[in-house]
């Protein structure tokens, strides 16, 4: 027996709302299949590494995690063939000490508690949908480049968000050759880095002769808010 269904939205929920507001959120499921599907819907924060490591751990318990703020229901079921809106509220707590970004992750999972056959097979999905909430007119947006590093075709560099906002920018990688004539462009839209978190980010660089060069990274954030790097390498 395999059941399925589909989340018609996008993963990340991104809301920007003053301390002590409530918002409400919906989460689009289908079901294509001929029978209902029963889900249920609970919570984890969720954090990860440079390394591309994520972790979902007891929701509430990361410091910038908003898992307490959401409210939902826990079990629904889809019926054949049909979509199900299933709606969430966000209360902000009036706290004056709230800066910036916070976010946790709200799955959606198949309710299966039956014992296929001998003869069937079962598949439980899970969808992760991250609910992000900035408190709006404050926090900063900072970063920092690290461990950049090349190979023949490819170039590898950390991007560590050192403020306390959500990061959700544009990537640009130019790469120069020593008289400074541009040789290639790399462009990568939409790249999120949540507050206190790293991620690497990996780009080609593809038929480029033997030779010395230099690559400006530039990340847009938007607003005016652009953070540039320069590195040397060279091709062998």
């Amino acid at each position: 027996m395999h059941s399925s269904f589909v989340v018609q939205d996008e993963l990340v929920k991104v809301f920007t709302s003053p301390i002590g507001a409530t918002m409400t959120g919906t989460v689009h499921l289908f079901n294509p299949q001929p029978n209902p599907i029963r889900i249920r819907v609970y919570q984890a924060d969720f954090t990860y590494n440079a390394n591309d490591e994520h972790f979902y751990v007891e929701p509430g318990k990361y410091h910038r995690s908003n898992a307490e703020w959401i409210r939902f229901t826990s079990h629904h079921t889809i019926p054949a063939n049909q979509n199900l809106h299933v709606p969430f509220t966000i209360g902000i707590p009036n706290q004056r000490n709230l800066v910036g970004t916070y976010w946790s992750v709200l799955f959606f999972e198949e309710d299966i508690d039956i014992i296929p056959r001998a003869d069937e097979w079962t598949v439980s999905l899970r969808y992760a949908i991250q609910i992000v909430n900035t408190i709006e007119n404050t926090g900063s947006i900072d970063l920092t480049f690290r461990d950049v590093s090349f190979t023949r075709d490819s170039m590898s560099l950390v991007i560590h968000n050192t403020g306390t906002l959500l990061i959700d920018a544009v990537f640009r990688v130019d790469i120069f050759d020593t008289r400074t004539e541009l040789v290639a462009r790399y462009t990568f839209e939409r790249n999120r880095v949540y507050p206190e978190l790293e991620r690497r980010f990996s780009f080609p660089i593809q038929h480029l002769m033997r030779g010395n060069y230099y690559a400006v990274i530039v990340v847009d954030c938007g607003e005016n808010r652009i953070f540039g790097h320069q590195v040397t390498f060279m091709v062998n």
